[in-house]
């Protein structure tokens, strides 16, 4: 949850945030947020369209957006254009991580901890799978990207919440 915190803190300074946003909270995977425009993201229906052409696994899928995305969206959503910008990705990405003072990147780092994170806050392992583009069971969830997080410290992690006055590198109240 630490690292969470740090990356949101930092993330606006490297166009990141709604990238940060969408992972951590949705269980989207990077790659589909690279070509995700904000037109996907339909805030007063309260969902996010992963259309089969972005989709890794070339499933279309809805995610809810839930209370902390929301909160977290109203601070980088646009009508239109790419979620994060495409130039010099993998190096901003590696910049962000740095800067967020993160040293250890695990393979899929920021879906293992909405895995994690949403298993043990809301106990549906079937519903984050979905939500993540699992098909054909829960071995692959749990395989690579669930690691035991305690109730509480999930609990904690979707109070994550920006504070009431935004800057750039949007502050977190947790």
């Amino acid at each position: 949850m630490d690292e969470a915190y740090q990356l949101l803190l930092v993330a606006g300074r490297f166009d990141f945030l709604g990238c940060a946003v969408l992972a951590l909270f949705g269980g989207i995977r990077p790659e589909e947020v690279q070509r995700m425009d904000w037109s996907l993201v339909h805030i007063d229906d309260k969902v996010i369209e992963i259309p089969e052409h972005i989709s890794k696994i070339h499933v279309a899928r809805e995610i809810p957006i839930n209370p902390t995305m929301l909160a977290w969206l109203s601070l980088c959503y646009r009508e239109a254009g790419p979620i994060v910008e495409p130039t010099n990705y993998d190096d901003r990405f590696d910049d962000w991580r740095v800067a967020a003072g993160v040293t250890e990147w695990p393979h899929d780092a920021l879906r293992k901890a909405f895995a994690s994170h949403h298993v043990a806050a809301f106990k549906n392992p079937d519903e984050t799978a979905r939500q993540m583009g699992h098909i054909g069971g829960l071995r692959t969830l749990y395989k690579y990207y669930v690691i035991f997080v305690r109730e509480t410290v999930a609990g904690k992690y979707w109070a994550l919440q920006p504070s009431a006055v935004p800057t750039a590198s949007a502050e977190v109240a947790a």
